[in-house]
């Protein structure tokens, strides 16, 4: 008799719905990807502190592209 009354106390209880943690992981994921712009940095320096920076060893990737 102990059995019944623990299916019935199980039966009122909603199940948790995965569907809404995977929607927030990929909305987190989105945002993440839409704000993180390719994971690089863009700055605008003056030639004489981008030479700098590489004597230091401070730049670790240049892309350079031709703007005409």
């Amino acid at each position: 008799m102990s059995d019944k009354n623990k299916k019935n106390d199980k039966v009122g209880m909603p199940k948790f719905n995965l569907n809404w943690l995977y929607m927030t992981i990929a909305i987190a994921l989105l945002v993440f990807y839409i704000t993180n712009e390719n994971g690089s940095v863009n700055k605008e320096i003056p030639y004489d502190e981008f030479q700098q920076y590489v004597r230091n060893n401070y730049v670790s990737k240049i892309i350079g592209y031709d703007d005409s």
